[in-house]
């Protein structure tokens, strides 16, 4: 859409266009959420569900109504990611694009029961981005930041890793 590959190029091009927020989603490596906070960047990363593979047909779509309904009820961000999460999870794991979703009350009882993937898989993914010089990546239980010439903090909060960027 914006003709950018890196995750964190869109995210500041996205921001510093208007948006409020930027979500990305990332299948297997879970999501994205973005926004401004006195000029800097602020990502929080959300791990991807521990999950049996089916089939990923209609998962990103979950997400997406998962976010939307989070939303819709008065959740904030974080919240609402977690909610788009936990319905992506729960259609992985059947055929079809509704596989495993009943109702909002079960979707609720297996969010807070999921087992999430460790971030460092998300932060794998991010490794190549530092490489060429685009990203910064924390290892966790690492206080050391890694950056391509850029300071910036990350720490890791709940299931979460929360990134800020100049």
């Amino acid at each position: 859409m914006c003709g950018l590959s890196n995750r964190l190029d869109a995210i500041r091009f996205f921001l510093d266009k208007g948006a409020g927020h930027t979500v990305f989603k990332m299948g297997g490596m879970g999501s994205s959420a973005a926004w401004k906070e006195n000029g800097q960047i602020r990502e929080i990363r959300f791990p991807a569900l521990d999950v049996p593979v089916v089939d990923s047909t209609g998962c990103g779509d979950a997400y997406c109504a998962g976010f939307i309904t989070g939303l819709s009820l008065g959740y904030d961000i974080q919240k609402a990611c977690e909610l788009g999460t936990t319905a992506g999870g729960l259609v992985i794991q059947g055929l079809g694009s509704d596989a495993g979703i009943k109702d909002l009350n079960d979707t609720l009882k297996f969010m807070k029961s999921a087992r999430r993937k460790p971030l460092t898989e998300i932060e794998e993914h991010n490794r190549t981005d530092l490489q060429n010089g685009r990203a910064q990546v924390r290892r966790r239980g690492d206080r050391r930041l890694v950056g391509a010439g850029q300071e910036g903090r990350h720490r890791q909060q709940g299931r979460h890793q929360v990134v800020e960027a100049p």
